[in-house]
């Protein structure tokens, strides 16, 4: 079983000799976290109010994306005015990205204690549109739980994650293609293929190879992007070729590189080129 997505650009076309300009194009998630109300009281104490030591962890499901809040100690109304931005492409069509926002009650010595849920499909958010407001928290199955957090989310293009391959002229547009180009960008939860030795969980250090058959272009591959399941490559390829009657087709290999052994499988996919 394979898992995670890859996102790559490919053009067949004419291009005249010219240096290759790597540009970009990635959205960024924007997240806003503002305050809590009316959060439980997990921490019980003997002598005088009870309280929680708050705080947020964020993930996107289908992803390896994980960040988190500061911890508000002592109270059931905290106030964090804190802000996370991560690399979020919107990924194909069927691509349906789920925030989730789980409240926390940290804890000195023992694990955090779940205190709510909230969940945001981000699909549903318009490009450059800020969403604000109070989400109420649930359970993980579903159900009520108490509390609610206010949340500030924008899905925008941010000109520092940019890659925008293939953005030159068409001057050549009408002639024969001469040119194959590939744009590796990146990919989106891959499996585990390192696994930590003393804890759950690990990480892959993958990279992308590309074959094309049915000509005798040589293959050829990405860097190698260490410990990551949400690889970012913004790599750029141009090879010249020259197209026949028969089709011919790209396959992109997605491995985990190992310094000892081989390289690991992690998936595959190819696209049938047409001129």
């Amino acid at each position: 079983m394979s898992y995670g997505s890859v996102l790559v650009c490919v053009e067949i076309k004419f291009q005249a000799p010219h240096a290759i300009d790597a540009m970009a194009l990635l959205d960024g998630l924007h997240t806003g976290l503002g305050r809590a109300r009316d959060l439980p009281a997990m921490d019980k104490a003997l002598i005088g109010k009870s309280s929680s030591d708050p705080r947020c962890t964020f993930a996107v499901a289908g992803t390896a994306i994980k960040l988190q809040s500061s911890t508000k100690k002592s109270t059931l109304t905290p106030t964090w005015k804190e802000t996370f931005e991560v690399p979020l492409p919107k990924g194909p069509p069927e691509t349906k990205w789920e925030l989730v926002v789980d409240v926390e009650d940290w804890d000195r010595v023992s694990a955090a204690d779940f205190i709510g849920r909230a969940t945001v499909e981000l699909d549903l958010l318009a490009d450059q549109v800020i969403v604000k407001g109070w989400y109420p928290l649930r359970a993980k199955d579903g159900g009520e739980a108490q509390g609610e957090v206010y949340l500030v989310l924008q899905w925008r293009r941010n000109g520092a994650m940019a890659f925008q391959p293939f953005e030159d002229e068409t001057e050549y547009a009408a002639k024969e293609p001469n040119e194959l180009r590939i744009a590796a960008v990146s990919a989106l939860g891959l499996a585990v293929a390192d696994k930590n030795l003393l804890s759950a969980g690990g990480s892959s250090d993958p990279y992308l190879s590309f074959k094309l058959e049915g000509s005798t272009l040589k293959p050829f591959k990405t860097a190698v992007k260490k410990k990551s399941l949400d690889p970012v490559w913004h790599e750029q390829f141009a090879r010249s070729i020259t197209p026949g009657k028969e089709s011919m087709k790209l396959v992109c290999t997605c491995e985990d590189w190992d310094e000892v052994s081989g390289s690991d499988f992690m998936g595959q996919f190819s696209v049938e080129l047409r001129a």
